[in-house]
């Protein structure tokens, strides 16, 4: 309920994507599933996998606009690893790193090597739909 409110009182308009494909990339099943309301309720279309090995997989079939990615997930590759693999197939990739931890070197890594924004968790509605929107339009 509190999400509609801040939703309603945020300018939305700013915030409405137009179909863009986005693949959530988060070990956590609970955050996955806010992440992919939040932008489906944004107009985006949404994808979610659980570690950077299937986005990996997932993209060489399905390209997409946007990653949000987790930085942290175990076991497997973690999000700096991950995004480095991704811009081998697709070097214009852009993403959004997600992390619960402040700017680490991992995330600053990542940042360098190209992914356009990034996000503290716990993050809200419109702090996700803003980042987002920036970096599909940079």
């Amino acid at each position: 309920e509190e999400t509609v409110v801040q939703f309603r009182n945020s300018s939305s308009e700013e915030l409405i994507g137009n179909g863009e494909h986005i693949l959530i990339v988060d070990e956590e099943s609970l955050l996955q599933d806010i992440a992919v309301q939040i932008l489906t309720t944004l107009g985006y279309t949404v994808d979610a996998v659980c570690s950077g090995e299937l986005a990996i997989a997932f993209i060489q079939k399905t390209p997409v606009d946007l990653i949000v990615m987790d930085m942290l997930m175990e076991p497997g590759m973690n999000g700096r690893q991950s995004y480095e693999e991704i811009i081998k197939l697709y070097p214009e990739q852009k993403a959004v790193i997600v992390s619960g931890f402040s700017e680490s070197d991992d995330v600053k890594a990542v940042l360098r090597l190209g992914a356009g924004g990034f996000i503290k968790k716990p993050y809200s509605f419109e702090q996700l739909g803003r980042v987002v929107r920036e970096v599909l339009h940079t």
